[in-house]
């Protein structure tokens, strides 16, 4: 009886030997494998049945491999499924189709069993983090219609206090969010109410609304009713009356930028599992091999002391090759920290190549580094750069549709006050008017199921995190150049420039 858990796979082929083989395999190794020996046989089984992954075959009659990617990719029900292409070495011209039409992967015959399970497992791991990166977007997107409906009907804290910092009156206020109840605070200065490190930010806020007519915002967290929470403070004056003290709960949108995080962490996770597959079956099938190799020598009693040492230092390498990939792995994979701590950005950009650089397209673009040399450095975040940089080369990859090249480079600032990692593609580039809004949430101009436009807005919130900018600089047809300006004190105005033009 089949594991109603296993994952179920269908195989799409018209050649019943093919088919059968590869259901064979696939059962043996856990899969549930289904058949279907032409296209439109594929689309009933489909339409009618849960389908984990897809192995189709491009040459067959009446309906081809080519059509029936389209079908599945232009069809809201099934173009979340993973498709992986089985063709012939001389057909790579219609894989690189196939791949810009959706298909996930591909296999080229005869099939090697190996592979077929680690590109297979692949696939799995994208469509399980997809999944889940779709249910997370859905439960924000849910998360901010609540929060609209709430702040619609339940208004900020609104106070006026006198210019000696005396609470007047409570114009609108939920409980929860002060100090002590509002009969407690009525008549007491800020002073006497808040904690001295708090007490100093409202006093300047007075004396700047005083001054100016109204303040700055401010934000500042405090241990109130309901708990710690989070708020923003402006004041605006009311003449000689005082000031009017405008306090917003931002508890909330803290912990939706950090589900945001969370999220486009588990998009770079289905990037990356591809490639973490495919990194470490190479060391690990040349161990394999070099294992045999020896096991047979012994067996044959022939022994060549030097032979044996220089097969055992492959083996050593290669387990460290595998030992520095979990490493990058382990570092990536570690909850989200706002912990800085001083880093160099070149390894930083080598643990992140570790993990994706076979994500990349390395059959059709060539991945170039210029490393400055002895680079000084740099306070930050590793998880937040590092998810940074996924970001900016997984869009690269996209912009080329053939044959191409993506550069990163470092290089200190001309004033050298900051260290600049720039990555550079030969693509499609863009208009002034994409330019323009790039860095807006859930903006993309990629295919349905291919992007979901939060990448850019996270390198943004990562450089204003680190207190930098980001600039782009894009041509159509030339290709994009992004550049992350990591300044080496802390700068106060972050800003976003596009083609040199800062914006705030």
């Amino acid at each position: 009886m089949a594991d109603i858990s296993a994952p179920v796979v269908l195989v799409i082929d018209d050649e019943s030997f093919n088919r059968r083989i590869l259901a064979a395999s696939l059962e043996k190794h856990g899969f549930v494998p289904r058949q279907a020996e032409n296209g439109a046989r594929s689309l009933d089984i489909l339409r009618s049945e849960k389908i984990d992954t897809i192995l189709l075959d491009l040459l067959m009659p009446e309906m081809d491999g080519f059509e029936v990617i389209r079908i599945v990719k232009s069809d809201p029900t099934l173009r979340d499924i993973p498709i992986i292409v089985t063709s012939s070495l001389d057909e790579m011209k219609s894989i690189i189709r196939c791949i810009e039409m959706g298909a996930t992967d591909y296999l080229t015959k005869p099939i090697d069993e190996v592979m077929l399970l680690a590109r297979l497992n692949a696939s799995l791991a994208d469509k399980f983090f997809h999944d889940r990166e779709k249910a997370y977007l859905k439960d924000l997107q849910q998360a901010r219609d609540r929060l609209k409906a709430v702040f619609a009907v339940i208004p900020d804290l609104i106070i006026r206090i006198g210019w000696d910092g005396t609470y007047r009156e409570f114009f609108a206020y939920l409980e929860k969010d002060l100090i002590l109840p509002v009969e407690a605070l009525l008549g007491k200065t800020i002073r006497e109410i808040l904690p001295s490190g708090k007490a100093d930010i409202f006093y300047q806020c007075l004396e700047e609304a005083r001054a100016n007519g109204r303040s700055g915002t401010v934000e500042y967290d405090l241990d109130v009713i309901g708990g710690a929470q989070t708020f923003e403070l402006t004041m605006i004056t009311l003449g000689e009356e005082g000031a009017l003290a405008v306090i917003h709960n931002i508890t909330e949108r803290k912990k939706l930028q950090y589900s945001v995080q969370t999220a486009q962490k588990m998009a770079g996770l289905s990037t990356m599992a591809g490639g973490v597959a495919h990194e470490i079956n190479s060391p690990l099938q040349v161990m394999s091999g070099t294992v045999e190799m020896l096991k047979d020598m012994i067996h044959k009693n022939e022994w060549d002391p030097a032979y044996v040492e220089s097969k055992l230092n492959l083996i050593q390498r290669n387990i460290e090759r595998c030992a520095s990939i979990t490493h990058s792995l382990f570092s990536y994979a570690s909850p989200f920290s706002g912990e800085m701590q001083p880093k160099r950005l070149n390894q930083i950009i080598q643990d992140t190549l570790e993990l994706v650089s076979s994500q990349l397209a390395p059959e059709r673009i060539t991945l170039k580094l210029e490393l400055m040399a002895a680079e000084p450095l740099l306070v930050c975040n590793q998880q937040q750069v590092q998810q940074a940089l996924i970001n900016l080369l997984t869009n690269a990859r996209d912009a080329i549709y053939f044959q191409g090249e993506i550069i990163i480079r470092t290089l200190m600032a001309d004033d050298h006050k900051a260290i600049l990692c720039q990555v550079s593609d030969n693509g499609h580039g863009m208009t002034a008017d994409i330019r323009s809004r790039i860095f807006d949430p859930f903006f993309t101009t990629k295919s349905v199921g291919r992007g979901v436009g939060l990448g850019l807005a996270n390198v943004l919130a990562t450089m204003r995190a680190h207190g930098g900018k980001v600039t782009v600089d894009s041509e159509p047809h030339v290709g994009t150049t992004f550049t992350l300006i990591f300044p080496l004190e802390a700068q106060q105005d972050p800003d976003v420039s596009v083609n040199g033009r800062y914006t705030g």
